[in-house]
């Protein structure tokens, strides 16, 4: 079984199945997932995530979508929103809650259309996977951008986490950044690992510099985490 996290949603959601998934990472223990979390009403969003939304504007792209909160409640407010996910389960859920305009797959397969504001919630750096990655992640969303278009991506500087820098290193191994973590999935007998990257917010404004873009903290959250709005430079 791959996907696990869809898996887990698309029986909870159609089938009223309560299996456990748990999440781990390289420096954090297992921890039971919450699927009522990923169907979350607007009332259960915290205040960076309303931010967001708010800011949204124009024909918008919901990247990495999950179960479709975030596009429902733009859809109900009237906004022109497309929900995009990898996972076939996840696009099922957001079409069977009542989201309207779907597309399983990337950003990739766009290849003429082009968006006013692309949403990348719930930790978007991670969809970058790498630090390596994040200047090819963050340039090819910036291609479907209209001209003045934005990206609004959220992530967490996990610096809190370790009482130094030596401390950092000993716990991952060695590895040149601290926010690089190994994310691993458990869910009915089946383990799923993949790269997920947390990015702070000096790092990620670099790493769009280094392609042209240009990284605006627009919203600071309570638990170390942030809103930015990416867009071209303009010469």
């Amino acid at each position: 079984m791959t996907d696990l996290f869809g898996s887990a949603l698309s029986d909870f959601f159609f089938h009223k199945k309560k299996f456990p998934l748990y999440a781990s990472t390289s420096i954090s223990a297992a921890d039971r997932v919450s699927m009522k979390y990923l169907l979350r009403s607007s009332l259960q969003m915290p205040e960076l995530e309303r931010e967001a939304l708010a800011r949204c504007c124009g024909k918008i792209l919901d990247l990495g979508c999950g179960g479709g909160s975030h596009s429902l409640l733009l859809q109900e407010k009237g906004e022109n929103v497309v929900a995009c996910d990898t996972s076939e389960h996840m696009i099922r859920v957001a079409s069977a809650r009542g989201v309207l305009q779907t597309h399983l797959g990337t950003i990739a397969d766009f290849p003429d259309g082009l968006f006013d504001t692309i949403l990348i919630l719930m930790n978007g750096s991670g969809l970058a996977g790498t630090l390596d990655n994040l200047p090819n992640f963050l340039s090819a969303v910036a291609k479907k951008l209209t001209l003045g278009g934005q990206i609004l991506i959220d992530s967490s500087d996990l610096a809190y986490m370790f009482e130094d820098e030596e401390d950092a290193e000993s716990i991952l191994n060695g590895k040149s950044y601290y926010g690089e973590l190994d994310y691993h999935l458990s869910y009915r007998g089946h383990r799923e690992s993949f790269k997920w990257l947390y990015v702070d917010f000096e790092t990620l404004r670099e790493k769009a510099e280094s392609v042209g873009l240009l990284a605006e903290r627009v919203f600071e959250g309570k638990h170390h985490d942030y809103l930015a709005k990416i867009n071209w430079a303009i010469c």
